[in-house]
């Protein structure tokens, strides 16, 4: 596995922005080991180091799409089963082995709430007991739209985030400029641009000629850069 998908560089606050969630929230969702994670933990960090890996930003950006299914305790539970059973080196959504095996088992009763609903796998391999019958949805069919914001490698390992997804230029590569958000095709951070942009009161047509970029990616710079821009 690239040594850059599982080395320490975003803070809490970064990873929240990249997936659009708050950042308090990312902070409870992130734990550094299985002895010292607290309950609302989700994501056992690849580094006690304080920071997360970019596969734990992309683990917390799909569980964040599954949780309109599974209630969080649950899923935190059933993810780490998930991985010793289908024998994945943690991270189980930023694989595409456990995303494309993995099923949800949806209960036929409308009135069953989030912690009724679980994790499974087609060979038959329990992760969760559920009593009552219930209608089966594959993992990968749940998440698919999501999914797609995410490129995979030939390991299928998750090796691109797609912020805004891959209709907009922003894209998150940890084997190019440290990991940072960058225009597609390029080398160049969206915080440079941003930046940039803001020094020329706002001068799209002027930045864009500056970089070589047509003034629909300096937006899309821009646009990610905005506090409180929503990840897709």
């Amino acid at each position: 596995m690239d040594r850059s998908l599982r080395a320490p560089r975003y803070s809490a606050a970064q990873v929240a922005k990249a997936v659009g969630l708050p950042a308090h929230r990312v902070r409870r969702w992130l734990a550094s080991s299985p002895a010292m994670a607290p309950e609302s933990a989700m994501v056992l960090r690849d580094s006690n180091a304080g920071q997360a890996s970019f596969l734990d930003m992309v683990e917390v950006y799909m569980a964040a799409k599954l949780l309109e299914l599974v209630e969080v305790r649950a899923l935190r539970e059933q993810l780490r089963r998930v991985a010793e059973i289908i024998g994945v080196d943690g991270h189980p959504l930023a694989q595409l082995k456990v995303l494309e095996n993995a099923t949800i088992l949806v209960p036929r009763r409308t009135d069953d709430s989030k912690k009724a609903r679980v994790l499974y796998f087609d060979d038959s391999e329990t992760v969760t007991d559920l009593s009552s019958g219930g209608n089966q949805l594959a993992l990968y069919d749940v998440v698919r739209a999501h999914a797609t914001n995410v490129d995979f490698d030939a390991h299928g390992i998750a090796s691109k985030l797609w912020p805004f997804g891959q209709q907009m230029s922003v894209v998150i590569d940890p084997r190019v400029a440290f990991g940072s958000p960058i225009l597609d095709g390029t080398r160049v951070r969206t915080s440079e641009i941003a930046a940039l942009v803001e020094a020329e009161q706002g001068d799209l047509k002027f930045v864009a000629k500056l970089y070589g970029l047509s003034t629909k990616e300096v937006q899309a710079a821009v646009d990610f850069e905005t506090p409180g821009a929503v990840a897709a």
